[in-house]
């Protein structure tokens, strides 16, 4: 998979277009496709050597910037997802 042919769409209502329209295959939000699941104008191919990507995530804000209350809560909680 890595040395084929790659389309890259920034709109995943464009994404499903092209592949209903036969350009090619993807990964697509499955709540985003339930309804052409069901009837049937998209098909799930499941692969058994895709597995699930792990992304970093780096938290970045200003030194001088006081956040507020909302803000400093969420900083709190995304810092407890620290491996």
């Amino acid at each position: 998979l890595d040395e084929g042919l790659k389309w890259r769409v920034n709109d995943s209502s464009l994404k499903v277009e092209l592949i209903k329209a036969g350009i090619g295959w993807g990964h697509i939000p499955r709540d985003q496709i339930k309804h052409d699941l069901l009837n049937g104008s998209l098909l799930e191919i499941r692969f058994e050597q895709i597995y699930a990507k792990k992304l970093e995530i780096k938290l970045i804000r200003l030194k001088n910037n006081l956040p507020g209350i909302v803000a400093e809560n969420l900083w709190k909680f995304l810092g407890t997802f620290d491996s």
